[in-house]
């Protein structure tokens, strides 16, 4: 079994949509932002794809179960958070 299974049976139906919606709200968060160069741009690509990575690599493991690996996949999922805010604030002009 997987992350997605185990996260399944440990939390239910409620907590696999509850992650999922998370996930989801990561992932569609630019699309959501006013300006539409941030979609395009390299570094938040490469850091969409590096969330990406993980989270296809638990289709074929639990990794996410250990602490470790679930504390870099949080810090991670802050850090892209950021960069996109960062990335999609409006210019200030004085």
């Amino acid at each position: 079994h997987d992350f997605y299974v185990q996260l399944l049976f440990d939390c239910g139906i409620i907590g696999l949509l509850a992650f999922s919606f998370l996930i989801a709200s990561i992932f569609l968060s630019p699309f959501f932002t006013g300006r539409s160069a941030a979609r395009g741009d390299p570094i938040i690509a490469a850091l969409f794809q590096g969330m990406l990575v993980v989270l296809i690599g638990n289709l074929f493991g639990t990794t996410l179960v250990t602490i470790p690996v679930n504390v870099f996949f949080w810090c991670y999922a802050g850090l892209l958070l950021f960069t996109v805010h960062l990335y999609t604030k409006p210019k200030r002009s004085n």
